[in-house]
């Protein structure tokens, strides 16, 4: 059980109450911190080739901050981004388009800490 081994579910409520980019608070800064971001994170709207997204999920500017401070305040040392399949995405690639987005995104995030670190 996650919740027993410590883990802490945040509701997209409470992430439109405090901003995306406020929802770290309670981890420590600096540490370790592997990241899996799962398409059907994304509001079911931006993803089509996705069967198992729902309502009220993360529109693209709130995953994007959510990262960015996340990015900012812990050592990422690793992610993964799953769930997407071309073969479901309805003609449109859309979903796949967003899919490596994110990823693009989330690796400038990453590099640019990295970078800063090293100037």
């Amino acid at each position: 059980d996650a919740l027993n081994n410590g883990s802490r579910i945040i509701k997209m409520s409470e992430i439109r109450d405090k901003g995306a980019e406020n929802i770290w608070n309670h981890m420590p800064n600096g540490e370790d911190c592997y990241v899996t971001i799962d398409i059907d994170a994304y509001d079911m709207s931006l993803v089509p080739g996705c069967i198992s997204a729902e309502p009220n999920g993360f529109y693209f500017d709130e995953l994007q901050k959510a990262l960015k401070s996340l990015n900012d305040k812990m050592n990422i040392v690793g992610f993964d981004f799953v769930e997407v399949n071309p073969k479901l995405d309805v003609g449109t690639n859309v979903t796949s388009y967003l899919g490596a987005l994110t990823v693009a995104m989330f690796l400038g995030f990453i590099d640019e800490k990295r970078r800063l670190k090293l100037s």
